[in-house]
């Protein structure tokens, strides 16, 4: 009762009376006691449904434990990592960026730009991939912690070489530093923020490692008979469901 009750959010109309709260809490613990010894009763527990919903449960239980054994436990945030993100979490990024599937259309932007045409012209001649409004960038923003390395070391005026995510091909430029004074009642909350984002960051890292580890030369093999029977049955479908035209013919490849 105390672990759950301590836990839970209290939004009830009596909320501000906390006997009354607890009161109405119990009931809910009995009524679930009850239910439960209800449900063993009648056999639920070994039916096909609950066997499927605890599993799902096990796994999901599993995996933390296996995240908090293999990951967690990894995850150690030095000083110099919390004073470098609060040093960045009071600088907010003003950004030219250019980006774009094509690697070729990228590269030859960056070789106009370090030949020493003109920012300004190779931004016109280049629209396609220009952004048409600045980007602003602050710490955490950005889930590749690189990239972000790349963007803060730039001076104003100064931009990257091509980087690539997910999404594409990228280069940023540096059009003007924002500072902000972080005053001494928001240090504490921007300092916790700092701690999480960096934590986060560790934890990808070393899941992705473990990950790697776990599933390297693992093979799947995948069975072809069961997409290959729902593909004739739904082409069968669409088959019966077309007027029948002799000039139209049907091949299924």
């Amino acid at each position: 009762f105390r672990s759950r009750f301590e836990l839970m959010p209290h939004v009830t109309e009596r909320q501000f009376n906390e006997d009354s709260t607890k009161l109405d809490f119990l009931y809910s613990i009995v009524a679930e006691k009850l239910w439960a010894l209800e449900a063993e009763k009648q056999g639920y527990g070994s039916s096909e449904i609950i066997k499927y919903a605890i599993a799902d449960l096990e796994k999901m239980y599993v995996r933390d434990a296996l995240f908090k054994q293999e990951v967690e436990s990894k995850v150690k945030v030095t000083d110099k990592d919390v004073t470098l993100g609060m040093k960045r979490a009071a600088i907010q990024l003003e950004l030219d960026v250019f980006s774009s599937n094509d690697s070729t259309l990228i590269k030859l932007f960056y070789e106009s730009l370090t030949g020493g045409a003109s920012f300004d012209s190779l931004k016109n001649i280049y629209s396609e991939i220009a952004s048409k409004e600045p980007a602003y960038i602050s710490f955490g923003d950005l889930s590749d912690e690189m990239i972000e390395d790349s963007l803060y070391s730039l001076k104003q005026g100064q931009y990257t070489a091509p980087l690539k995510n997910n999404s594409g091909w990228f280069i940023f430029r540096l059009d003007t530093i924002n500072t902000r004074i972080i005053t001494p009642k928001e240090h504490q909350k921007q300092k916790g923020f700092v701690e999480n984002r960096i934590k986060e960051r560790i934890a990808m890292k070393e899941g992705t490692k473990y990950l790697s580890s776990l599933l390297s030369g693992q093979l799947i093999d995948i069975d072809k008979t069961p997409f290959k029977i729902l593909s004739d049955k739904v082409f069968e479908i669409i088959i019966n469901k077309t007027p029948t035209d002799s000039s139209i013919s049907y091949t299924l490849s």
